[in-house]
């Protein structure tokens, strides 16, 4: 049996290895304020902006000419506007987990620009390994499980989904949560909440649906209300805490990043919003509607009229949860970057193991049961 257990702990080193080799670094304008956040300091605000220049500058991880100069008005000002990059980079610093990481990646001696992607990819990597023991521990099947990360690892979108932004960082934790809450385990399920609003404050809409569908089925089931209503309460807490604590940050990333142009100065824009505007931004992205209607598709056939049975299974209200969520996240900001959708991708895995959990099990267990 001691074979077993070298293939169960090679295997994710192997997935680690695999995903390295495939990804492909690439950065976003929030490297910018991330860079920066590794050098901001409270008490000289414009130490910030200058050594992220000088981080820039310097890095061999980026074309600094071609990639980073900016080609807008805008961009420009950030970077050589201390008020302009201060009003940005407010909207960036309640960004606690990933900041932290990027910090600690620095401080061990890598380059300043580079731990902004590797913090990145390390939370995509992560998110991978866990959908490996999440299977694991649903099958006892090592292969199977190899081959749902590696499949994960090899998809297109997987290189898109790793930029210089906390998305990774926002799936890994609702990944967490989806499993957590499939352990049916309260403690476990209070921590992930917590972690998850604590890596993105934007995730309390998942949360929100989560527990409340779960309050739903608690109620139609005669259960206990404790962990839906504890964990709204938990999430609720934690995020107008956090929110407070950083400046409102989290509102107004939401209320800013929504339909108001985005190449404007988000912090001294007036508190109008065009409904006009909104339309002619939604309209050419309504295919892209079809991602989440596909999943609602395959969940009404799943269920054949039985809808009760959406609230009442575990798997199925994470999948509405999801669609909800998705369509939610879509409407205030559309875009179908690979960073905003893949996340729901890796739920979905989540999703049918934990779904099939009884079948994959006997299927790949049956002839231990014979002898």
């Amino acid at each position: 049996m001691k074979y077993k257990t070298i293939l169960k702990w090679l295997f994710p080193i192997l997935l680690l290895a695999i995903g390295c080799k495939v990804q492909n670094t690439q950065y976003n304008w929030d490297v910018v304020f991330y860079c920066g956040a590794i050098f901001n300091d409270a008490n000289n605000p414009n130490t910030s902006r200058k050594e992220m220049i000088k981080a820039f500058a310097n890095s061999p991880y980026i074309d600094y000419e071609d990639q980073i100069v900016p080609k807008t008005q805008y961009g420009r000002d950030v970077f050589n506007n201390d008020q302009s990059y201060e009003e940005q980079y407010a909207f960036y610093d309640i960004r606690v987990v990933y900041i932290k990481t990027i910090k600690f990646i620095h401080a061990i001696g890598v380059d300043a620009v580079y731990s902004v992607y590797l913090a990145s990819l390390f939370y995509a990597l992560s998110a991978v390994i866990a959908i490996y023991f999440f299977c694991f521990a649903i099958t006892r099947n090592i292969f199977f499980s190899f081959i749902v990360g590696l499949f994960i690892i090899l998809k297109p979108d997987f290189k898109e989904f790793i930029t210089s932004s906390p998305d990774t960082l926002s799936a890994f934790s609702l990944i967490l949560l989806a499993m957590m809450y499939f352990s049916q385990k309260n403690w476990l399920i209070y921590i992930s909440v917590i972690f998850s609003i604590l890596c993105r404050t934007d995730n309390i809409i998942f949360i929100g649906f989560l527990f409340v569908f779960t309050l739903i089925k608690n109620i139609i089931e005669k259960e206990s209300l404790r962990v839906p209503v504890f964990s709204i309460i938990i999430s609720l807490f934690f995020y107008f805490f956090i929110n407070l604590y950083y400046n409102n940050a989290g509102y107004r990333v939401l209320y800013y990043h929504t339909f108001i142009e985005h190449l404007s100065f988000p912090l001294t824009q007036p508190k109008t919003i065009s409904f006009t505007n909104i339309f002619k931004r939604l309209i050419p992205e309504i295919p892209y509607f079809i991602y989440p209607l596909m999943y609602l598709l395959g969940l009404i056939i799943i269920v054949k009229g039985r809808y009760k049975n959406i609230f009442i299974h575990p798997a199925l209200l994470v999948t509405l949860v999801a669609i909800s969520t998705f369509v939610i996240k879509f409407c205030l900001f559309p875009s179908h970057q690979a960073r905003f959708t893949f996340q729901y991708e890796l739920i979905g895995v989540v999703v049918v193991v934990y779904y099939f959990k009884e079948s994959l099990y006997l299927f790949f267990n049956s002839e231990k049961k014979k002898i």
